[in-house]
């Protein structure tokens, strides 16, 4: 297999992670439009928090998706990620503790950085706190959890060692991450240890 038909491989796994993760929410506010049409206004009050909740829910992820995936997140600062990376994981189990920060880093860290915070289902099952800290030259996200076990798989892309016929959802995301650390000359350093995972973002100072 071909460089060319990795990344063409990559791609097509990205968008399926993309529908995956917003076909949910979306079903939902479709779910409550059609509550509505059967039942009649009498469901309206339950089918109008239920498509509230469930458009919130799909906003949150297009913005994070936008700033991971797309182009916005290049350039745009770290405390922009911030926000987003603390919207998208509101009301679920994950906690982040993510302290702003006034350490300089390469423009596209954030997006980075993000990408990182989005590995956390792979990493991580059920609760967890995710915790950021920065220091000159290198940004630190550990997962914490009893069961926090960082994969053979996973390891392996964000070394840039993954075989193609490893390629699965989440390890395309891995090797997106990878790349977008190389693409900022950062080095990508992983650890394990008993109840967590550290992933360091390493650039040159």
């Amino acid at each position: 297999m071909t460089d060319d038909r990795i990344d063409l491989r990559v791609a097509e796994l990205i968008c399926s992670r993309l529908c995956h993760d917003l076909i949910s929410p979306i079903s939902a506010i479709n779910n409550g439009i059609e509550l509505i049409a059967e039942v009649g206004d009498e469901a309206r009050p339950d089918a109008d928090l239920l498509i509230a909740d469930s458009a919130r829910n799909a906003s949150r992820r297009l913005r994070a998706f936008r700033y991971a995936y797309g182009l916005a997140g290049q350039d745009v600062k770290l405390d922009e990620i911030r926000s987003v990376a603390l919207a998208y994981f509101e009301d679920t189990k994950v906690n982040i503790d993510w302290p702003p920060t006034s350490v300089d880093m390469p423009a596209g860290s954030g997006k980075v950085i993000l990408n990182l915070l989005l590995l956390t289902p792979d990493i991580v099952r059920g609760a967890c706190t995710v915790s950021l800290a920065a220091s000159p030259g290198e940004i630190a996200v550990t997962y914490r959890s009893a069961n926090a076990k960082l994969g053979e798989d996973i390891a392996a892309a964000l070394d840039g060692a993954v075989l193609p016929d490893n390629l699965d959802p989440r390890t395309a995301h891995t090797v997106l991450t990878a790349a977008q650390a190389a693409r900022l000359g950062a080095k990508i350093i992983h650890t394990s240890g008993p109840d967590n995972v550290m992933i360091r973002l390493h650039w040159n100072k």
